[in-house]
């Protein structure tokens, strides 16, 4: 048997290094009291902008909770979701998966939580020269 080699030490290491593993809650479902908003938004890197169509949907009672879905052609591009500082991203822009707190995100996810946060909070843009960065037009 291969454990046998591990002894007593070896198994309790694995065992212990499985505990320091992070696990997110499922991020919020949108439910019939959000408010939905839709509109369109520009991504723009150093190597690409691209525009489409947004819904942002945004829970009123709970402070920076909104789900955002990005696509172009109706091809979805990124699925976005944040809850207070945890933040859950899917989809090409992506670049896979992400879940975890927002101040963690991948760099190009940053302006996606950042600038939405801003977008339905109503105010100003950071650093709106900067790339990677994203730019909302939503109808009121």
């Amino acid at each position: 048997m291969r454990w046998r080699g591990l002894g007593l030490s070896g198994i309790l290491f694995f065992l212990a290094s499985l505990s320091g593993c992070t696990t997110f809650p499922p991020a919020p479902y949108p439910t019939a009291n959000w408010q939905t908003r839709i509109g369109q938004a520009r991504y723009m890197d150093a190597q690409r902008a691209v525009t489409g169509d947004v819904s942002l949907r945004i829970a009123p009672a709970m402070p920076d909770t909104y789900a955002l879905e990005f696509s172009k052609a109706g091809n979805r591009l990124l699925l976005l979701t944040r809850q207070g500082e945890i933040g859950w991203a899917s989809g090409l822009l992506a670049k896979g998966n992400f879940a975890g707190p927002v101040a963690t995100a991948p760099v190009h996810l940053r302006p996606w939580f950042e600038n939405t946060s801003r977008t339905v909070q109503k105010k100003t843009l950071v650093n709106p020269d900067s790339l990677p960065r994203v730019e909302f037009r939503l109808q009121p």
